[in-house]
């Protein structure tokens, strides 16, 4: 459990990376972002940020970067209590969407995980308590159906939101592990 409390906070920090990224395009911010997609072992994503940060600016002398993005003040809303950790949100490749599952799933949250594309195409996942409960996609997939759909979507932005509670109708084996184990195993083959 060490090891996956390790995994959701760098998944916290490269979140807050990326959305300074989209605030002010830096190449050292950049760079540090692809150190972060290393140490998870994003070898591809980490290349990519490379490349982008080599025609990124550098800032001016004297300059500091922004800090990072404030969180939001806590919601009022009754399903999210006050002391819930802020949304998780950034972009995503096929790999690293099946990682960001397996996470949430080891560390037991519960909320709603949304992947969707400048297309237009979003799939989203009920966890409850770390198992990955229902699925659906904008095609009208439910369960495993939407997940595959998820998984072959090439990149996009997702977002989990943390809920105190959450109870759709389950269209997902009982077996998360089983299920992420799959779907990995689908995501290694392409």
């Amino acid at each position: 459990m060490k090891q996956s409390a390790k995994d959701i906070e760098r998944l916290w920090a490269m979140s807050e990376l990326e959305q300074r990224i989209e605030l002010r395009p830096e190449a050292a911010t950049m760079r540090e972002l692809a150190d972060r997609y290393e140490e998870m072992g994003w070898l591809d994503e980490a290349r990519k940020m490379r490349d982008r940060a080599v025609k990124a600016p550098a800032l001016p002398k004297g300059d500091t970067a922004p800090p990072m993005v404030p969180a939001p003040a806590p919601r009022s809303t009754p399903d999210v209590p006050d002391h819930s950790p802020d949304t998780l949100s950034g972009r995503f490749t096929p790999a690293a969407l099946v990682e960001i599952l397996h996470v949430l799933h080891l560390t037991g949250k519960t909320g709603e995980l949304v992947a969707e594309t400048l297309g237009g195409t979003v799939a989203t996942v009920a966890i409850v308590k770390g198992r990955l409960v229902a699925a659906h996609a904008t095609g009208g997939e439910l369960g495993e159906a939407a997940l595959h759909l998820a998984t072959r979507i090439r990149g996009g932005r997702y977002q989990f939101t943390p809920r105190a509670s959450l109870n759709p109708p389950a269209n997902l084996p009982e077996d998360s592990a089983a299920l992420i184990a799959a779907l990995t195993a689908e995501v290694s083959a392409r």
